[in-house]
């Protein structure tokens, strides 16, 4: 009975310090995902205008309404409809790549 008593004792020891490794392990995972995301950049979208003609083209910052396909206005150059081609973003977070 007192071995039993023992082998449990130790048992519970070893749980319990297992259980604390492990709750300071999550918690500094957790202080170093938060780190990360704190100097990781806001991408910057972009919105490429193109002429239906394709003679021009120009990039300028995304406007809020923005969708492909929207006409913006006359193109300069030959008076064509100038509308919206793409919409994509630069900088911020990198993905990364999978592991193969």
């Amino acid at each position: 009975m007192i071995q039993l008593r023992n082998a449990l004792d130790i048992f519970t020891l070893i749980m319990l310090v297992m259980t604390i490794l492990l709750l300071i392990y999550t918690v500094s995972v957790m202080l170093m995902q938060r780190n990360k995301s704190k100097t990781a950049s806001t991408p910057k979208v972009i919105t490429k205008v193109k002429c239906v003609h394709n003679d021009y083209s120009l990039e300028r910052e995304f406007s809020k309404g923005d969708y492909v396909g929207l006409e913006v206005g006359k193109c300069p150059k030959c008076g064509g409809v100038l509308t919206i081609d793409a919409i994509y973003a630069v900088g911020g977070i990198k993905e990364r790549e999978p592991a193969i």
